[in-house]
């Protein structure tokens, strides 16, 4: 593992970790739409990863 690579890691990490206090702070002060929104942008890529995965179980693809 290069010194780039556990930077890159850690940039990535404090996104997340920001994105998921700026949600609670918004939310811990009153403004409940708002949090919904920012810490709906983490769940995008789960909802993606779920799509692909319900196209692999109702498809049916050849793996070889």
């Amino acid at each position: 593992m290069s010194s780039t690579n556990i930077g890159l890691w850690l940039l990535i990490l404090l996104i997340l970790g920001g994105i998921m206090i700026a949600g609670y702070f918004l939310k811990s002060n009153g403004n409940i739409k708002i949090a919904n929104l920012i810490l709906g942008i983490e769940a995008i890529p789960a909802i993606i990863f779920g799509l692909w995965l319900l196209l692999i179980l109702i498809t049916n693809p050849r793996w070889n």
